[in-house]
């Protein structure tokens, strides 16, 4: 009788009055393995959600975006300072201001061919220009004055 009692009887609940009541077993396994489905299901949604909300506007990134991000840097740090020494390359010339006017007639699109084929956006210890520096110095190039 205990055993059956035991199994038939296993949970007693108290009601709002302070009751006891009891419950089969298999309505407790029931509960139970509710319970833990709610529970992973929502661990599960709270984590999806924050991985959402973290790549959307929590500005996280994956590894290879993060190595686009600082290689784009990386080449724009180099273009700013290869730059200025391309315009002053370019100024030492002596026939600068007549390089500076064709560079003018030159369309926008290939001043920076023109500097890369002058020599200019060639930097020491380099065999070829650096495309970036080419375009960099050309827009600076283009708004001095021909005077």
């Amino acid at each position: 009788r205990l055993v059956y009692a035991r199994h038939e009887y296993s949970a007693r609940v108290i009601s709002r009055r302070g009751r006891n009541h009891s419950l089969p077993e298999h309505k407790v396994n029931v509960m139970v393995t509710e319970y833990w489905k709610g529970f992973c299901f929502g661990a599960v949604a709270g984590a999806v959600a924050i991985g959402i909300i973290g790549f959307t506007w929590g500005g996280w990134v994956t590894g290879g975006t993060a190595n686009q991000m600082a290689k784009k840097e990386a080449e724009s740090a180099v273009v700013k300072v290869l730059a200025p020494i391309c315009v002053e390359k370019f100024q030492q010339e002596p026939d600068a201001a007549a390089q500076l006017v064709a560079l003018k007639a030159t369309s926008s699109y290939q001043q920076a061919t023109f500097i890369s084929n002058g020599g200019w956006a060639t930097m020491a210890g380099s065999d070829r220009p650096h495309s970036g520096t080419a375009r960099a110095c050309a827009d600076i190039l283009s708004q001095l004055s021909t005077e």
